[in-house]
């Protein structure tokens, strides 16, 4: 119901009427309607997100976790523009502070810093450089990709987009891998295969491959 009509013009009257109960019954379970939707909110996110992180303990690489979560994010906006809109347009603005969405939010963001912070110590990212701005980074890129997809109904290749923004955000370090295949070339004959147009880039020759089911 929330996600046909929205939180604004949704009434607990309705959902009473819809759950063929009387709106004493849903107040007996929520104090109000903002409670409401925070359940709904929660038990929509906290299983998606027991499920990312228990998924991405079996994935070493900080590049990679980064990559799966980005996938999942716009996968999940594409099955559930509703919780999406209802999430990102309505709920964010009101009462955030402290609230059930606040709290998932920020276990959201923990997982994406902490993929974040392992690239940097893999040398995937530079040692410099700020969790929390590529994590701002990360985020609003999805959103805004999302958007598009959702709201605007854009047809989007999921898979193509998170890897071009993945590239993005791990460009420079990719520029400097090719840079050290360069200068070990130099002495020592090197077979590189890589997607990284970056890493490509330092090599003499090329060659190109795809896969075709």
């Amino acid at each position: 119901i929330l996600e046909e009509g929205g939180y604004a013009n949704t009434t607990l009257g309705e959902i009473a009427r819809r759950a063929s109960v009387s709106e004493a019954t849903v107040y007996k379970y929520f104090e109000n309607k903002q409670d409401l939707a925070q359940q709904v909110i929660e038990s929509w996110m906290a299983p998606l997100l027991d499920s990312l992180e228990r998924d991405l303990t079996h994935i070493d690489s900080g590049r990679s976790k980064i990559q799966v979560l980005c996938v999942r994010n716009l996968r999940e906006m594409n099955a559930s523009p509703g919780l999406h809109r209802l999430v990102y347009r309505e709920l964010r603005w009101s009462d955030y502070k402290n609230s059930t969405l606040q709290r998932l939010n920020r276990r959201y963001s923990r997982i994406l810093l902490g993929a974040l912070s392992e690239g940097i110590g893999q040398g995937q990212l530079r040692s410099t450089a700020d969790p929390r701005l590529l994590r701002d980074i990360v985020f609003g890129a999805l959103e805004h990709a999302g958007w598009r997809m959702t709201f605007d109904a854009q047809k989007m290749d999921i898979d193509r987009t998170v890897a071009e923004l993945v590239d993005q955000i791990f460009g420079e370090a990719a520029v400097r891998v090719g840079e050290k295949l360069a200068d070990l070339s130099a002495s020592h004959q090197v077979l590189c295969i890589t997607h990284l147009p970056q890493v490509a880039a330092s090599g003499d020759q090329h060659l190109a491959a795809d896969q075709r089911v």
